[in-house]
């Protein structure tokens, strides 16, 4: 158990080195070169990584789904997200983007309350099993 938590860790810091790398990047590379140049290189990078992965793990690669116009949808969606953010990340300070990437659980959690008249509260569980409140409210 032990193990796995350190791996995890590891893992984790890993992802958010690279994530920081590359927010970086987007921020330094937006001024010479389009955002939707750095995009497709993005996505091209990772296509290319999921295929090496698949193909190091021996597994199939499928391109086929059961829901094609979801599959459309999200994509397209995906995209204006994606757009939006290295917009953002090529006017805004990186620590802004930071803060604002970083409450979109509280974001949700209104969309879920107003939109969707779901009630629910953001929480999570400690190291015993036992769940911890983050929030209770409503906005």
């Amino acid at each position: 158990m032990v193990e796995n938590n350190r791996t995890g860790i590891f893992l984790i810091i890993i992802g958010m080195t690279i994530f920081s790398i590359h927010d970086s990047l987007i921020k330094v590379l937006s001024t010479d070169i389009s955002l939707i140049q750095l995009q497709f290189v993005r996505s091209l990078v990772g296509v290319l990584t999921i295929i090496a992965y698949l193909k190091l793990t021996h597994q199939p690669l499928i391109f086929r789904t059961g829901y094609p116009l979801l599959t459309i949808v999200r994509g397209l969606l995906s995209f204006f997200g994606y757009s939006a953010f290295y917009l953002a990340q090529s006017k805004m300070p990186i620590a802004n983007i930071s803060v604002l990437f970083l409450t979109s659980p509280f974001f949700y959690h209104h969309y879920f309350n107003v939109f969707l008249r779901q009630s629910g509260r953001l929480a999570s569980v400690d190291n015993n099993g036992d769940w911890i409140l983050w929030s209770d409210f409503y906005l």
